[in-house]
């Protein structure tokens, strides 16, 4: 089932909480190939969404789509959102389950 996380626009923008499970996973893609300096991050909360503090591993490193990488999987557990950089042209954020 595809599930917008952040729909279309060239604005910033963050998801809403994305809750997995442990051994859950779901497959992350934009809806258009983002251009070189556009991004999307991975952040996670401790907190139940008081804080958020961004994914950084050797994997990720903060940024979880880019121009070079269209599509990731994540898996839980874990409360997270996916936060969008300005974009040059209007682009959603879906995700798979």
């Amino acid at each position: 089932m595809t599930t917008t996380a952040i729909s279309s626009t060239t604005a910033s923008a963050a998801s809403g909480s994305i809750v997995l499970n442990s051994a859950e996973n779901i497959h992350i893609y934009s809806s258009v190939d983002l251009n070189v300096g556009e991004s999307v991050s991975l952040e996670v909360t401790p907190d139940a969404g008081v804080t958020w503090i961004p994914v950084i591993d050797q994997e990720f490193r903060g940024v979880l789509l880019s121009d070079t990488v269209q599509s990731q999987m994540v898996s839980g557990p874990g409360t997270f959102r996916l936060v969008k950089t300005a974009t040059a042209v209007a682009t959603a954020i879906y995700y798979d389950a």
